[in-house]
């Protein structure tokens, strides 16, 4: 098993826990409510993060062992992985961008959305990072 892969895997387990961390914050006369990617305007940012964090999971566990057999090279393995993180940062910062701008300056965004982005940055450099290590064998896949 690749270390890049689980590094990969786990940057994308990052995305799929900040889903369901604090997304944006509200606070009005020293009382303060906060909601998840769940909540009320950044609901399908949510899901879509929830999927994409999902997506990196499944792809690079699956790559892992040796269950996905694609013959590409390892500069198109970094690109997919670069789009994937990229997707990530952009749902990141599109979140931001609509919880400031629903809120009337009322809310600021939360740490689920800056740990989307950091996942996101995370993913976007371990993907061009040389990593060869080898952990362990993996489990031979069924023909």
């Amino acid at each position: 098993m690749k270390l890049k892969n689980i590094l990969l895997a786990v940057a994308g387990g990052l995305a799929t826990i900040a889903v369901f961390l604090p997304w944006y914050v509200v606070s009005f006369f020293g009382m303060s409510a906060s909601a998840n990617g769940f909540g009320d305007g950044v609901t399908i940012f949510g899901i879509l993060t929830l999927l994409v964090g999902l997506g990196a999971i499944a792809w690079n566990v699956l790559l892992m062992l040796n269950v996905i057999k694609l013959k590409l090279n390892e500069k198109t393995m970094s690109i997919i992985n670069t789009v994937i993180g990229g997707v990530m940062v952009l749902l990141g910062i599109i979140a931001i961008i609509v919880v400031s701008s629903q809120s009337a300056g009322l809310a600021h965004a939360g740490f689920g959305v800056y740990m989307l982005i950091i996942a996101g940055i995370a993913t976007i450099v371990l993907s061009w990072l040389k990593i060869n290590k080898t952990i362990g064998n993996a489990p031979k896949a069924k023909k």
